[in-house]
């Protein structure tokens, strides 16, 4: 991995499998516990190998922990979802939502916003319309937004 550090490429991150588009798939590949302690132990020097060629692997302690909470099967649910106040998802349909999971559970669209301060209450509205009518994903919140997956940590 490290070789592609000399591309020019500055910041990277990883993903776990994920496995609701393909169900027959998943099971079988899906990460196992002793595949989670392996990443937790081979990240923080393959971060600080990078870190020397100067490309930042993000990834937070909490996208560790909740890529173990997935594995082990416990859910979390998530009653405040602030995921909108640093990142927006817009579907190829124009949908905005706070992830890629339920773009169609808000009901907003790129053409409510006509001025700067549409998107500056966007975090707000989509967080009160979450707790009023919470989507059934975040009774397992999937996103890994939620929980620092690009967030970078000092190598």
């Amino acid at each position: 991995m490290v070789p592609v550090a000399f591309s020019g490429l500055s910041d990277s991150f990883f993903n776990q499998l994920g496995g609701r588009d393909r169900p027959e798939f998943y099971p079988g590949h899906r990460l196992r516990p002793d595949d989670v302690a392996l990443l937790t132990r081979l990240v923080p020097p393959l971060r600080t190998e990078l870190h020397r060629v100067g490309t930042v692997l993000v990834g937070g302690t909490s996208y560790f922990e909740r890529i173990a909470d997935m594995v082990a099967g416990r859910s979390l649910p998530i009653a405040d979802c602030r995921v909108a106040e640093t990142f927006l998802f817009i579907d190829e349909a124009g949908r905005i939502a706070p992830c890629s999971f339920i773009p169609d559970h808000f009901d907003i669209s790129i053409d409510d916003l006509h001025d700067p301060g549409d998107l500056d209450a966007l975090p707000r509205q989509l967080r009160m319309h979450q707790r009023a009518h919470p989507a059934g994903d975040c009774a397992d919140c999937p996103s890994t937004q939620q929980f620092e997956k690009f967030e970078p940590l000092a190598a």
